[in-house]
């Protein structure tokens, strides 16, 4: 056409209206593919859909318009969802809807998970076309969006559709779908996991267990749930710090979750966990140094940890101090009564052969003075430098009066 009009010499060349006039007069002869039939399905040129290519390719491409699926979802229109995809399956279009994705890769199925609306995943799922595995941009699958919009429900009915639950994310070098789990601490998603044969015991790739995160995050009831379906394991397990879950129990005072871990943990599981120390001793010296303010909360955990069988002639790495010790220099008297009570030695020595009662005179600590000479502390037990008790005492009140002298 433009050929056409430019045949002529400039001075006899068409107005640019009738250019155009020409222009349409081509377009119009243009022959057309000839339109579906509802009799033969849609019309195919050599051995190719075209119409169906064009409806998945318009259906793809959703970036910032989603298509009419994806609307319906996010508006929690459930029998909108209903009748768009029972009209689809009639023209055998289902499975490219409910894989089509919008710019950040998410299917009809995502957007109904991250709704948490079970109506909507179960409208969806009724079609065996839809993917319940299938991933979006970031490698995450439905599943991670029923997670985190807390939907137990939801999860159920993706894992009755044989959602993948020992799934791993950013390729498979990521954290399990039980991690993201814990992240967002919802204890019924996680027995839905767990009772489905997600791994309990799981480390992702910072060296973290399931019930790491959840200790760490605080959530109580979500690592109960972990230890009382399988994850007892994980109290051994030690991260890239140095620190199992059963030191963060400790750190953060978490009272119930050490107390769940001892009743429904073998005696192996206990022991092996106890043992282990972290950067700055054993769970039992940690609870021991634990200051005032939680002093009820670090009693109760020196109680259940020397019930389960903590070793009580541990020592800190920082200060050789065992729990003992640590109890007698704050002059915790309640405390150093329960590790008495609990049939620990009184003359129980550290690294540098120094005693309890070494310890508490040297910090003017009266009462546990008292209390440990009253449980059989011996006065004459020297330290590595030679000093006994006497000795200690005295040098203790010695500086009592050079400091008595100087205010003078």
């Amino acid at each position: 056409m433009i050929g056409e009009c430019l045949q002529f010499k400039p001075s006899k060349r068409p107005t640019f209206n009738a250019m155009l006039a020409t222009f349409l007069r081509h377009l119009q002869e243009i022959p057309r593919s000839p339109s579906a039939s509802p009799d033969n399905g849609f019309t195919k040129v050599c051995g190719v859909n075209i119409v169906e290519e064009t409806r998945a390719t318009n259906i793809g491409v959703l970036q910032d318009n989603p298509n009419d699926l994806h609307r319906v979802v996010l508006e929690g229109d459930v029998e909108g969802v209903r009748n768009i995809l029972a009209k689809a399956a009639s023209g055998s279009s289902v499975r490219f809807l409910l894989e089509a994705q919008n710019s950040d890769g998410q299917s009809a199925l995502h957007l109904a998970c991250r709704r948490g609306s079970v109506e909507l995943v179960e409208a969806i799922l009724e079609y065996g076309e839809a993917n319940v595995d299938i991933v979006d941009k970031d490698g995450d699958p439905p599943l991670v969006f029923a997670l985190a919009a807390g939907s137990p429900q939801c999860v159920h009915v993706l894992i009755k559709k044989g959602a993948n639950v020992r799934s791993r994310l950013r390729e498979g070098s990521g954290p399990s779908v039980a991690h993201i789990c814990s992240y967002h601490g919802q204890p019924d998603c996680m027995r839905e996991l767990l009772v489905a044969g997600a791994d309990p015991n799981a480390v992702d790739d910072e060296g973290e267990t399931v019930l790491h995160r959840a200790v760490a995050k605080k959530y109580t009831d979500c690592a109960v749930v972990i230890l009382e379906n399988g994850g007892s394991r994980s109290m051994a397990i030690s991260n890239a710090k140095g620190l199992t879950p059963l030191h963060m129990c400790v750190a953060i005072w978490n009272v119930a979750v050490i107390k769940r871990w001892v009743e429904v943990s073998s005696p192996e599981e206990i022991s092996q966990a106890i043992k282990i120390p972290s950067p700055v001793g054993t769970a039992l010296c940690m609870a021991a140094a634990i200051r005032k303010d939680h002093e009820t909360e670090g009693r109760e955990l020196v109680q259940i940890l020397l019930a389960a069988g903590a070793d009580p002639t541990a020592q800190d790495s920082q200060h050789g101090r065992t729990a003992l010790h640590t109890a007698a220099m704050a002059n915790n008297v309640q405390l150093v009564r329960v590790i008495l009570d609990a049939g620990v030695n009184a003359n129980i020595r550290n690294v540098h052969n120094t005693i309890p009662l070494h310890m508490a005179l040297a910090r003017g600590a009266n009462a546990c003075v008292s209390l440990l000479l009253e449980s059989g502390s011996d006065c004459n037990i020297q330290d590595d430098e030679g000093d006994n008790a006497f000795h200690i005492a005295a040098d203790a009140a010695k500086m009592i009066r050079e400091n008595v002298n100087c205010d003078a």
